[in-house]
């Protein structure tokens, strides 16, 4: 016996592209959340720094880069990150930074925060990106 189907579906593109958006938009704000606790902090700045952008995460404080990557970054010519003032550590702003190897010991949380929280809560995103879709 032989079975023949056939299944037509439109799917509206404007539709399909709006449930997209708003799922990845979705995904990005529980990555965000999820991110948290394995980010290195000391006064609480860099952990609450993180903010969404559509799908986009930013943590916009001069030494995110820095401390997500895990290196210290030094002043080319003096080989060192910074001088201690009265109102505590500076860096020289206008010297161009190289990657030292020396690297930071985090009291709590650590480097690569966002790709800590994608390994342990992938799942949990994808199911989430999947109902924003179904739903949207």
């Amino acid at each position: 016996m032989i079975l023949k189907t056939k299944i037509s579906t439109k799917i509206n593109p404007e539709v399909l592209t709006r449930k997209c958006t708003r799922a990845e938009h979705a995904v990005a704000v529980q990555a965000e959340r999820d991110s948290r606790p394995y980010i290195p902090s000391n006064t609480g700045r860099l952990r609450s720094s993180g903010k969404v952008y559509g799908n986009t995460i930013v943590w916009n404080l001069p030494y995110a880069r820095e401390m997500y990557f895990g290196h210290l970054h030094v002043d080319q010519d003096r080989k060192i990150a910074g001088f201690l003032t009265k109102q505590g550590w500076r860096s020289y702003s206008q010297k161009k930074k190289i990657r030292s190897e020396r690297k930071f010991h985090y009291k709590t949380g650590g480097d690569q925060w966002f790709t800590k929280a994608k390994r342990a809560n992938l799942t949990r995103w994808m199911k989430i990106a999947q109902r924003g879709i179904n739903r949207g």
